[in-house]
């Protein structure tokens, strides 16, 4: 079948991740082709049509692919902290869901996101022992503020906490929201 390039991005996008939220595929889209008009509906009713993409609710999902809410949070994250200046974007390896690449204070910096379960904070501090630090910073996604006092790690970091339907920002020991 011929797709268009938006149409093969989007199915990259969502063979690789399994899913994403209508607001994700919309941002991905800007990102990658800012100066370009985009047909939002005629690149999914296609690929729907074809049933290479199923539609549940406000998610698309690639044939045979389920949802990974914590994957589309980091998603979330990611998209939150910047579409224009996203280098490249992956899934990550144990323990994180997501790695990305963003410019800051022109340097490349890699986030990494991950989930931290209650109960689970010692076993995160010592997964993240040793990592390198230079131009990296580790976003943790918790679920509850608190966890954060539990959480010893020596490179830059970052907490999410999902509030209100999405995620807040904090450093240790902040109370105020949009860290970046």
């Amino acid at each position: 079948m011929l797709l268009t390039k938006q149409q093969h991005f989007v199915f990259d996008w969502l063979r690789e991740y399994g899913g994403l939220k209508i607001e994700h595929i919309v941002a991905l889209l800007k990102m990658k082709y800012d100066n370009e008009t985009l047909h939002l509906d005629p690149i999914l009713r296609q690929l729907t049509e074809k049933q290479m993409v199923k539609k549940d609710g406000d998610l698309y999902l690639a044939s045979g692919k389920t949802a990974d809410l914590p994957l589309l949070n980091a998603l979330d994250i990611m998209l939150m902290l910047s579409t224009k200046d996203i280098q490249t974007a992956r899934r990550g390896h144990e323990p994180f869901l997501l790695t990305f690449f963003k410019q800051k204070n022109e340097k490349l910096y890699r986030y990494d996101v991950l989930t931290v379960s209650r109960g689970d904070e010692p076993v995160v501090c010592a997964q993240l022992e040793g990592i390198k630090h230079k131009y990296r910073v580790v976003i943790l996604m918790l679920d509850s503020l608190d966890q954060q006092e539990l959480i010893q790690i020596g490179c830059d970091h970052i907490f999410a906490v999902t509030e209100n339907g999405g995620p807040k920002f904090y450093r240790k020991g902040d109370i105020q929201s949009g860290v970046q």
